[in-house]
């Protein structure tokens, strides 16, 4: 004999589907919480930057200088250390903005050859994309990097023999130019510019004058990029909880 689910029954059931599906579309409403960029592109990979700061358990495998997420590895000495800051800008002025990353170091500001660079956040990474994918632009890897008006990019080296190399936002692979400045304490400095082959790779080094040095410096060391820097925050939702732990966490 067939038993009827009594009233009793019945709408303590009903009960609990209204409630799941109330928590269910809070739950999925969360995400509009979630900070919105333009252009929407870069949305992913914030959030993976983000996780990357923020979870504990986020693996860093490495793999040269990108993770498999295609994150720059630098992330991960931020972590505990530096907060980290993000921008997105238009910086070659070519109708597509680029992201960019950096990180706030407790330095003093820098002073190269009388002028003095006290940007906040030290960038520490570039990304531009073509459609919908994204590409690696620059990186800082050891160096400082400056972003001039224009889309110009500096990286500069440490150490006895300076290194300072230009390159384009957009089109980083052919760089613009590389000059040498050579600190030797004897003899005082000497200068060189870098002579590349067509495959970017330095060939030799032509000695020039200080005035040529500088001369070549001042006309990409122009007018410093003002970045409005935020903090990268608000992109990554710590993983998405179901109905039953939603409802009796």
């Amino acid at each position: 004999m067939k038993r009827r689910l009594g009233k009793n029954v019945v709408i303590p059931i009903i009960l609990i589907i209204i409630i799941f599906a109330i928590v269910y579309c809070l739950t999925q409403n969360k995400a509009d919480d979630t900070v919105r960029v333009e252009p929407a592109v870069y949305q992913d990979l914030l959030a993976k930057y983000e996780r990357a700061l923020e979870d504990p358990s986020y693996p860093e495998y490495r793999v040269g200088l990108e993770t498999p997420d295609g994150l720059y590895d630098w992330i991960f000495r931020c972590i505990g250390h530096y907060p980290v800051c993000y921008c997105i800008k238009d910086l070659n002025d070519d109708g597509k903005e680029e992201l960019i990353l950096g990180y706030v170091g407790i330095k003093t500001p820098l002073e190269l050859f009388g002028r003095i660079y006290d940007e906040a956040c030290q960038p520490f990474v570039i990304y531009t994309y073509e459609d919908e994918d994204i590409k690696l632009d620059s990186i800082a890897e050891e160096y400082i990097m400056i972003l001039y008006e224009g889309g110009i990019v500096e990286l500069i080296s440490g150490g006895v023999r300076g290194h300072f190399m230009y390159f384009q936002v957009g089109e980083t692979e052919r760089p613009l130019d590389t000059i040498v400045e050579e600190r030797d304490q004897e003899e005082g400095p000497r200068y060189y510019r870098c002579i590349d082959a067509d495959d970017g790779r330095t060939t030799e080094y032509a000695d020039i004058t200080e005035e040529e040095f500088h001369a070549i410096r001042n006309r990409y060391a122009t007018t410093v990029e003002v970045l409005d820097w935020k903090p990268l925050d608000g992109f990554w939702e710590p993983g998405e909880r179901g109905f039953f732990d939603a409802v009796f966490q």
